[in-house]
């Protein structure tokens, strides 16, 4: 049985003798981007039977790891962990195999591969929308300046003017949530993720940071006789729906 921070990546279709080098070297570059933490995760061996490539993670950064690697099965993780998970789950797809990711309490991760319902890929389509997050770091070299925007676990890398770029950093560099406007181009990946591809800024404006109950509050301490001849807010809102010809 595996210890406490060693990884096996089992691949069904292959043995150590039947795996080519160059596919195994893929494999691998794969596993690095899945765990992160590069300089703190160690390739071991690949075990007899079914091939398996297996890693150790340090337990300095195991905690870490684990998170990462349950955030990736709820869909949740950064873009570059669920690149890495898209990037063995196509390679296993073109080898037809499937392939799972053990510890030593068994299953982590499952990788469909052959499985996969593969959709078509579109785009890129080019539409306005908005991105929310934190302003962590703005940088670059030319006239395009670079906006980075933390959400969550997500990193958002958006483009503007070196003015523009100029005072957003003023203003909102590490200075809590914002949402940004602009115009941003996403694409459909095979595996049915919405990926954005570039994103134009075109306003910023900052989040509030109240609490919803204090929201809540407010707005029932607002004086109004048309509100408060409404009996039966839902049928009001659909009676609003009806009105606009949404239905």
């Amino acid at each position: 049985m595996a210890e406490r921070g060693e990884y096996k990546f089992h691949i069904d279709v292959f043995t150590p003798l039947t795996l080519p080098m160059t596919r195994l070297k893929d494999y691998i570059v794969g596993l690095v981007e899945l765990f992160g933490n590069d300089d703190f995760v160690h390739f071991l061996r690949v075990d007899e039977g079914t091939a398996a490539p297996a890693c150790y993670v340090e337990p300095r950064i195991l905690q870490k790891v684990e998170h990462r690697l349950t955030l990736i099965k709820s869909g949740g993780a950064d873009d570059r962990a669920m690149n890495a998970f898209t990037f063995l789950n196509d390679k296993l797809f073109d080898d037809n195999a499937v392939a799972e990711l053990t510890d030593h309490q068994g299953q982590v991760l499952y990788f469909p591969g052959r499985e996969s319902i593969r959709a078509p890929e579109i785009g890129p389509i080019t539409e306005l929308g908005v991105l929310e997050g934190e302003v962590f770091q703005i940088g670059g070299k030319d006239e395009t300046i670079q906006i980075y925007l933390r959400d969550g676990e997500r990193t958002h890398i958006c483009t503007t003017s070196r003015e523009k770029g100029r005072e957003i950093a003023a203003a909102y560099l590490f200075k809590g949530r914002v949402r940004i406007h602009g115009e941003g181009q996403w694409k459909r990946t095979k595996d049915e993720r919405w990926k954005l591809m570039h994103f134009d800024v075109s306003r910023v404006e900052p989040l509030g940071t109240d609490k919803l109950s204090d929201v809540v509050t407010r707005l029932r301490e607002i004086e109004s006789p048309e509100l408060e001849k409404i009996k039966d807010p839902f049928t009001y809102l659909d009676d609003i729906k009806r009105d606009a010809g949404d239905r």
